[in-house]
């Protein structure tokens, strides 16, 4: 770690600085969190599927049953023609590119502010990203999406960031007139609508992901679904092939006590990250070209079916929760919520520093931290990626790297209102108050 961190006080620095070394300085010699992110809604139903995985009695059902179950589910409640379960959203994105008939060199209109497992399946056909900004909601803009795009284009793919919308009706118009497939990624936003329906049924197809920090959880898992049938038919072409994967006895008992124990086992896993860190290079990320689309096993085929329908229909008392919320955040004076109003159900709230002298730093995070309040760092600007990869940019990211130190994300549950994380925020305001006097 650097030892200079404590030099970056009231001013901007790179959020790859916050590794599991700052974060164990943080927090200890705390124990447990308070407040931990990420933490998986599961009820008994879910646990008993969990339970039966391990003790290998979740044999009723075959493969394709559980595969058929699944999809249909998927048709029905989602509002769309066809579906197939792959092993992750990032799979579903690039089984949406080949399904579409891409070819290498064809150009792919994405955000910049967004998860990387968005941009891996585009490098990895051999696609050229362009980027388009974001908005002040952290929505795709149209607006740039209009600068950036060229007659030729082949996708937009257009992702609903932290359960927000981005404006669907604006840019389906805006690719149908140049020409362009869209993507519908409601991998965070499931069970919004927009215009065309649910988000992930609205371009020419979408795609949803089932695993962790989403707000239908699994421990993996994605869809693909469309209504064109070309398409499908292109799509089952390419995964047909592909057998299915199941998680091992291990790797399930690993993600429980991560995830659903987070609270306690946080410590535990920046000790293992600490580790990890200490052998990981420091060359830019290597992205190898891969047609592979893996399927979704039926473990997490089980565990979203077990949960979508109540997921769809739990929103009014998600809102109120939501509501709240965000009232008592418009009394922190430095910061700004930016989850809209119909935002609900997903488990990361994201907030702005609105005064430039108190862009995101590590006091913050360190006060945070030591209250057991967990915070995260939105996401790194995509064409930063590119950068180091020697690669030429192409597209729009100016408010992307505006929004880089300015933008965290706090734990949300909307079946609480979690008066643990408002009090350490506004403890932390009034030490800001202090230190500028």
């Amino acid at each position: 770690m650097n030892n200079s961190i404590n030099n970056y006080r009231f001013a901007k620095f790179d959020i790859e600085f916050l590794d599991a070394t700052f974060h164990l300085q943080s927090i200890f010699p705390r124990p447990f969190l308070r407040a931990p992110l990420g933490v998986p809604s599961w009820d008994q139903i879910q646990k008993k599927i969990i339970l039966g995985q391990i003790l290998n009695k979740n044999s009723q059902i075959s493969y394709s049953q559980a595969m058929d179950i699944f999809e249909k589910m998927i048709c029905q409640e989602i509002g769309s023609r066809f579906c197939i379960g792959t092993s992750t959203g990032r799979d579903a994105i690039k089984l949406s590119l080949l399904a579409m008939g891409l070819k290498t060199g064809d150009r792919v209109i994405l955000p910049d502010f967004c998860c990387l497992s968005v941009l891996t399946p585009v490098l990895e056909l051999g696609l050229v990203p362009v980027f388009a900004d974001v908005a002040s909601d952290l929505q795709l803009d149209p607006k740039s999406v209009q600068r950036v795009m060229q007659e030729g284009d082949k996708v937009l793919i257009v992702p609903h960031l932290f359960g927000g919308l981005a404006p669907m009706g604006e840019l389906i118009k805006m690719a149908r007139d140049n020409g362009t497939m869209v993507i519908d990624d409601a991998a965070q936003a499931i069970g919004l609508k927009h215009s065309s329906g649910y988000a992930g049924s609205g371009g020419d197809c979408g795609i949803l992901s089932f695993g962790l920090f989403k707000p239908v959880s699994a421990m993996g898992g994605g869809a693909f679904i469309t209504d064109d049938e070309k398409i499908y038919k292109r799509a089952k072409t390419v995964i047909k092939n592909t057998p299915g994967k199941e998680f091992s006895t291990a790797a399930i008992v690993k993600i429980y006590l991560k995830m659903v124990w987070r609270r306690w086992s946080y410590a535990l896993f920046l000790v293992h990250r600490w580790r990890q860190q200490r052998g990981e290079s420091q060359e830019p990320i290597k992205i190898f070209k891969n047609q592979m689309v893996g399927k979704i096993s039926k473990f997490d085929a089980m565990m979203v079916v077990s949960q979508l329908k109540n997921a769809l229909q739990d929103k009014e008392g998600m809102k109120k929760s939501a509501f709240f919320f965000a009232s008592r955040l418009k009394e922190i004076p430095y910061l700004a919520s930016l989850m809209q109003k119909e935002a609900v159900g997903f488990p990361r709230w994201p907030v702005e520093f609105v005064d430039s002298k108190h862009a995101v730093y590590p006091d913050f995070f360190k006060f945070m931290l030591k209250h057991g309040i967990e915070v995260q760092a939105a996401y790194r600007p995509l064409h930063s990626y590119i950068k180091e990869m020697g690669v030429p940019l192409e597209g729009e990211y100016k408010k992307s790297l505006d929004l880089y130190n300015k933008v965290v994300c706090f734990p949300f549950d909307s079946k609480k209102n979690d008066a643990k994380i408002l009090s350490c925020l506004e403890q932390f305001s009034a030490k800001v108050q202090a230190d500028k006097r």
